[in-house]
């Protein structure tokens, strides 16, 4: 343990004089639009705020909050005692070991009457499978595309992964979700649209196959 990581841990009242610069990334509920606006949603309800203003719209609702928005380094950093209070959360700081837990306080799970990706921008390329046995590719790329949205809009070609997977599948002998889950397990992919051309010079960068193949494992479930 090095000396400032000594005095996180055991001088009373750190934080009090020292900016935290740690932070923690939700991506599967979090997303930004326009690089200012931020939208949470948990379960039925949702929260919006924009940088620089002290004021958040809980289900369309406005409500005000202790501390703005803001952005630092090129992220967006919200106050989670304001985000906790408005989603229900139960949050708790052990200074001993620098560690933040967030529980949540509301276990009835309840789902949306109606969800729509397309109100959320959210909703990828619409493509005509035609009479192709590929709909678990489209499935597959379509997933990982809205997962990304609007923060990054790409297109995934859905033809390099039909026709490059190991199960010695054509386009018309159809698939299931584990062959893209596969294909993205075994480095195979993906590629953006614009570039599936046959050569590993276009593999999209494997951070890319890295978050994603998480991803749509998440999704399955």
């Amino acid at each position: 343990m090095n000396r400032e990581n000594k005095r996180k841990t055991f001088e009373k009242g750190y934080y009090k004089t020292h900016a935290c610069n740690e932070v923690f990334t939700c991506r599967n509920c979090a997303h930004v639009y326009d690089k200012k606006r931020l939208l949470v949603e948990k379960h039925s309800q949702s929260v919006s705020m924009d940088v620089g203003q002290k004021k958040a719209y809980l289900n369309g609702d406005e409500v005000d909050i202790s501390s703005a928005l803001k952005e630092v380094r090129g992220q967006l950093v919200v106050s989670l005692e304001d985000l906790s209070n408005l989603l229900g959360y139960s949050c708790s700081f052990d200074i001993a070991s620098n560690t933040i837990t967030a529980s949540d306080k509301d276990t009835s799970a309840i789902v949306p009457a109606s969800y729509d990706l397309r109100e959320r921008d959210r909703v990828s390329t619409i493509y005509n499978q035609g009479s192709y046995g590929t709909c678990w590719a489209f499935a597959a790329t379509s997933a990982l595309e809205s997962s990304l949205r609007p923060e990054e809009k790409v297109n995934f070609s859905v033809d390099h992964m039909s026709m490059s997977n190991s199960f010695h599948a054509n386009q018309y002998d159809g698939g299931e979700y584990t062959m893209g889950m596969a294909y993205l397990a075994a480095w195979q992919g993906l590629k953006q649209m614009e570039n599936a051309q046959w050569t590993l010079a276009f593999l999209v960068p494997a951070e890319y196959v890295a978050v994603n193949t998480q991803k749509l494992v998440n999704i399955v479930i």
